[in-house]
């Protein structure tokens, strides 16, 4: 789980690539990113000093941060998923809803920027390639879409449907952090893994608004053996350096 200060530091980063927020233009004031991403001070200010070294912003004693105009260049715009692997065969690729309920999620909830206390839609749901169970998926549903919506619509195949067709709330962007595990007990019964200790893809991927507001969190495990997460790269700047 990332630190509350490099949660701070990547959707800064992210608003100041996107153009959210314009060369020169000034940052919100530390008291305003503090109750934005309902933060202390302390990754504020951690979160702003590295976005000063990292050469994002510049600052001014009593005027506050400024997006620096040489700022660091994005190299490679990427398009990442699952989606491409069985694009031609996309028409057998089916879900089910397992359960949704109401739950507090202490990890879950700074990324939909509530409390650790209030109470998260849940649904767990897993999506099948004709008959094998591929994904396992956990959604995690900001508190302000009734949960109601999500219990008795189980004809869907993504919550953008929901939020798009009962809400007319559009997810603009979303950002994923990729991890390998190990397949727990829990996972190998719900993913029929003939094997213990099988190596799973873990992706947490925390959807937004155009207005970058967070709308749901999904935490999913593909089993990376039926499933191969797909990666190609443009090159968008001149100068750059393979690794």
């Amino acid at each position: 789980m990332k630190s509350l200060y490099k949660t701070i530091y990547d959707d800064l980063v992210s608003k100041i690539m996107s153009g959210f927020y314009k060369e020169g233009q000034k940052l919100p004031s530390e008291k305003e990113l503090d109750l934005l991403y309902q933060a202390s001070r302390t990754p504020v200010r951690q979160a702003l000093s590295k976005l000063e070294s990292d050469g994002f912003i510049y600052r001014l004693q009593g005027r506050g941060s400024f997006v620096s105009e040489n700022r660091p260049k994005q190299l490679w715009t990427r398009m990442t998923g699952f989606t491409n692997y069985y694009l031609s065969e996309w028409e057998k690729i089916t879900s089910h809803t397992i359960n949704v309920e109401t739950v507090q999620a202490p990890a879950i909830a700074p990324l939909l920027k509530v409390d650790e206390n209030v109470e998260l839609t849940k649904m767990t749901r897993l999506r099948y390639y004709e008959e094998d169970p591929i994904i396992y998926l956990e959604h995690y549903v900001h508190p302000r879409f009734p949960v109601e919506s999500l219990q008795t619509n189980d004809n869907f195949f993504s919550i953008a449907e929901i939020l798009n067709d009962e809400f007319q709330v559009k997810v603009a962007r979303a950002d994923e952090e990729i991890e390998a595990v190990i397949a727990d007990d829990r996972l190998q019964e719900i993913l029929q893994l003939d094997q213990k200790f099988t190596p799973l893809i873990k992706v947490t991927r925390t959807s937004y608004t155009a207005a970058d507001e967070p709308v749901d969190v999904n935490v999913y495990f593909v089993n990376s053996k039926k499933w191969k997460f797909e990666v190609s790269f443009r090159q968008s700047e001149k100068n750059f350096e393979f690794f």
